[in-house]
């Protein structure tokens, strides 16, 4: 899993990236492109839901459907020192990429910003809010800035703070909430995927590690934990858990009703009985079950790795991930039957996901 580079990238990345993602500190590797396909392929459509969510949050349509090809997260705060929010209106940024065909136009999401992030507005739900509108238009490394307490008011103390490890106490001033780990989950997940990134590890090793807390290393992503909460007290639920329960019970749902494959391969946590012999779900990954659980080893910051444990009947996203990332591997072989299926539960069900937060955090809660 180590991926060893020069002395001189280690030195120059090593301290910019570890400060944002694993207090622990990092392992030395930094983010990469693929030089060999700088294109990552997305796709969802502007259907009802998304479309009034951005006209809820003054955002003005571009196009009717997200980029099938667009850049990966590329870093410009950690590895050049300059927020990707300034791409949204500064047509010369390093960032900014006029062939991407965002859905929503980037003066109308930088005003959203703006507006909403302004005067050190940065309430949990209001971060959330802004995070997935920029994930939905098309934003991938602003979203992650503003994931990371990034506003237009102090972006050149965001920056600074990327690039001078140890100096400051951003990352301690700018704790990430249960909602907002798992926006930045879905952003490593749908934007990186299997390319090397934040800390040196993968996307989709990345994504594991935030939608179980990140630092806070909870025993159970954060999905279960919630939804085990609603489950038990409903009416006395703080906001961002209800939105996260209601979204991933629905989309169990969806996937019962829609994702066979998907499900028979895990997606909802399936665990053995007690005293029977532990099952894998997945065949390139060692997932072990035990009483009422289906426990995952993910990577644990600083090089080490823990294991979570996803209650039986709950959205595994470990599960996805993996699923995810065998498709990627399997991509020689589409014109399998069995795997283009595959490919188009994960393609919905990353659809519904996206659909039903917009739903619940970006119009319900508005």
């Amino acid at each position: 899993m180590m991926h060893h580079q020069k002395p001189w990238c280690q030195l120059l990345f090593c301290a910019t990236i570890a400060l944002f993602l694993f207090p622990s500190g990092s392992n030395g590797r930094h983010p990469s492109r693929d030089n060999n396909n700088n294109n990552i392929a997305l796709s969802w459509h502007l259907n009802s839901v998304v479309a009034n969510a951005f006209k809820a949050h003054g955002v003005t349509v571009a196009v009717d459907k997200y980029a099938a090809n667009v850049h990966p997260l590329e870093y410009p705060i950690m590895i050049h020192g300059t927020s990707a929010l300034r791409s949204l209106s500064d047509d010369n940024n390093i960032n900014n990429n006029n062939n991407n065909n965002n859905m929503a136009s980037d003066d109308s999401c930088h005003e959203m910003v703006q507006r909403k992030l302004s005067n050190n507005k940065d309430n949990d739900d209001t971060k959330a809010q802004v995070a997935l509108l920029l994930l939905l238009a098309g934003h991938g490394d602003a979203a992650h800035d503003v994931l990371l307490g990034a506003t237009l008011d102090n972006l050149k103390d965001a920056e600074y703070a990327a690039t001078h490890r140890g100096q400051t106490n951003w990352a301690q001033e700018h704790p990430l909430s249960d909602l907002e780990d798992v926006l930045h989950s879905l952003i490593h997940r749908i934007y990186e995927g299997s390319r090397v990134g934040e800390g040196g590890y993968t996307g989709y090793e990345n994504a594991q590690y935030w939608c179980a807390g990140g630092p806070k290393q909870y025993q159970e992503p954060i999905m279960a934990r919630e939804m085990k909460i609603m489950n038990k007290n409903a009416a006395r639920i703080p906001t961002s858990t209800g939105v996260l329960a209601k979204v991933y019970q629905e989309l169990c749902q969806l996937a019962l009703k829609k994702a066979p494959i998907c499900v028979s391969r895990g997606i909802i946590a399936q665990a053995s009985p007690p005293g029977t012999t532990a099952s894998k779900h997945h065949d390139a990954d060692d997932n072990k079950s035990a009483a009422g659980t289906v426990i995952h080893s993910i990577i644990a910051g600083g090089g080490k790795f823990r294991d979570v444990h996803v209650p039986e009947k709950c959205w595994d996203p470990i599960v996805f991930c993996q699923l995810l990332l065998e498709n990627e591997s399997t991509n020689s072989e589409k014109d399998d039957e069995s795997q283009l299926s595959l490919q188009q539960e994960l393609d919905y069900l990353t659809e519904k996901e996206l659909e039903l937060l917009a739903k619940y955090l970006l119009l319900v809660s508005s």
